[in-house]
């Protein structure tokens, strides 16, 4: 494979990702890229004669923010690489240049629905572990803010079940919020005790200022055992020890007393 240096416009180029960075973002990085010697991108020219970006991924989307028509040095190595392989090399260089975490997720949900979510493959093909693939498997359909702390926490099982939870579609939002919070934070378990009080038919009204704390009383398992099991040994009455709880009506939102 020959390699040559010829200038060519991010507008020429095809890459498979849609995220682009912010102007303040975009002008950090081309300043970073023109101070590095030699082509700011390296690309493949298939058998269709299109470019194909490999290499000077923060450079191209700086470019294409800026300057999409602007030509620069490019390396162009003519290679006839199917669209799954020029995946699995965009990724290596992904790792290698540690690009925006929305870049590497959409070539890995691109690639896993290509490989039939086979991570294995997909880790020797780009040589790197299958942790590594995995942390950025997060639902297409979470927000982008979301998906980012899930990858930055390592939260994605959770923030994944949300998303999939067709019981707590009301709550989603409200739910990824608890997931982030310094304290109290959301678990599998809290989130499962929720849902059952959902499914009981009762409801939490998340726009007033105490939703949270209603919430963290909602999934409180201890304190809901005490006192069912206080109710059963007749030590006490179980509408005494609900009197600090707010006032629950099936199928109502829930109000204070």
């Amino acid at each position: 494979m020959m390699k040559v240096s010829e200038w060519f416009a991010a507008n020429d180029i095809k890459v498979l990702h849609h995220y682009l960075p912010l102007d303040k973002t975009a002008k950090k990085d081309y300043r970073l890229a023109i101070n590095t010697d030699g082509p700011l991108m390296r690309l493949y020219r298939n058998s269709a004669n299109e470019l194909l970006l490999i290499q000077g991924i923060n450079a191209y989307n700086s470019l294409k923010v800026l300057s999409p028509n602007k030509k620069v040095p490019c390396f162009v190595i003519n290679n006839n690489i199917s669209e799954l392989e020029w995946c699995f090399t965009f990724l290596r260089s992904c790792f290698k240049e540690k690009v925006y975490f929305m870049v590497n997720y959409e070539y890995i949900m691109y690639a896993l629905k290509k490989t039939n979510e086979n991570v294995k493959k997909m880790a020797e093909e780009i040589n790197c572990s299958e942790k590594d693939i995995q942390k950025f498997i997060v639902d297409t359909r979470v927000p982008d803010h979301y998906k980012e702390l899930a990858i930055k926490y390592r939260k994605q099982g959770l923030v994944n079940a949300i998303c999939q939870n067709s019981i707590l579609k009301d709550y989603h939002d409200f739910l990824y919020k608890l997931t982030f919070r310094e304290n109290h934070k959301l678990t599998k378990v809290k989130l499962k005790l929720f849902e059952d009080y959902i499914k009981f038919g009762y409801s939490l009204d998340i726009e007033k200022s105490y939703a949270i704390e209603w919430f963290n009383k909602i999934v409180d398992k201890k304190q809901a055992w005490k006192i069912y099991w206080e109710y059963l040994n007749n030590d006490y009455s179980l509408s005494k020890h609900y009197t600090h709880f707010p006032r629950v009506i099936k199928n109502k939102k829930i109000r204070a007393k």
